[in-house]
């Protein structure tokens, strides 16, 4: 395809744009990062300037993640079972995930005013922020059926950033950043509709935030 050329002489920036929905995620994690079916649920959180940070819980089958070290039947190693304390997490499940999950110390971005400002405007305040650090590692919840799962909070962008990379380099070209959120619960009619993440790829070597942006990601590596 010949490059489009302007009156002015400027010439384009290279860039592609991908349509990705919650559905695309939620099967590229299943199927391509887990092997395996988990429960995901999304939450878009509103910032200013029509910018929006989506809030995404995994939880995963206690059965898929744990390794119990208590296997006897006598009443400690039932007890132990129970509460969670003999359970040891798949080391193959915990490296697949792991580059999906939130920095560690993150506490450290309340101390940067900036930070916090820039990361408020995109959705993510004080109590949400709290709110991700809480949940940056697993935490075990019991659904109405009595089924055990392990629920941890993974960043989406980090996921659309893998499903982005090139099949053929198997390398991530440029740089990636979303620009729109649509869909979420609608505050004034209650209902919900699918996360819908605009993301533009900007393929020139070394991108920069200039015409991309600051992402969510870039801020919080700040804490690195």
């Amino acid at each position: 395809m010949e490059t489009y050329k302007t009156k002015c002489g400027i010439e384009p920036i290279p860039v592609n744009f991908y349509p990705y929905s919650e559905a695309d995620v939620t099967r590229h994690l299943q199927n391509r990062i887990l092997g395996f079916t988990v429960l995901v649920d999304y939450e878009r959180w509103d910032g200013a300037f029509g910018n929006a940070y989506v809030r995404m819980r995994v939880c995963i089958p206690a059965k898929e993640l744990s390794q119990t070290t208590a296997t006897g039947n006598d009443f400690i190693s039932r007890t132990l079972r129970a509460d969670g304390a003999a359970c040891q997490f798949r080391e193959d499940i915990i490296k697949s995930i792991e580059p999906f999950m939130y920095p560690k110390n993150m506490e450290n971005l309340y101390q940067d005013p900036q930070i916090m400002r820039q990361l408020t405007e995109k959705g993510i305040d004080a109590n949400r922020l709290a709110e991700l650090i809480n949940f940056s590692t697993f935490k075990l919840s019991r659904d109405d059926n009595g089924i055990d799962y392990w629920c941890i909070y993974l960043q989406p962008e980090k996921i659309m950033e893998d499903m982005t990379i090139s099949a053929d380099t198997g390398k991530l070209e440029g740089k990636i950043n979303v620009i729109s959120v649509k869909g979420g619960k609608n505050p004034k009619t209650g209902l919900s509709e699918p996360i819908r993440w605009g993301v533009q790829q900007d393929l020139r070597a070394s991108a920069t935030s200039v015409t991309s942006g600051v992402t969510v990601n870039e801020l919080f590596n700040h804490i690195m």
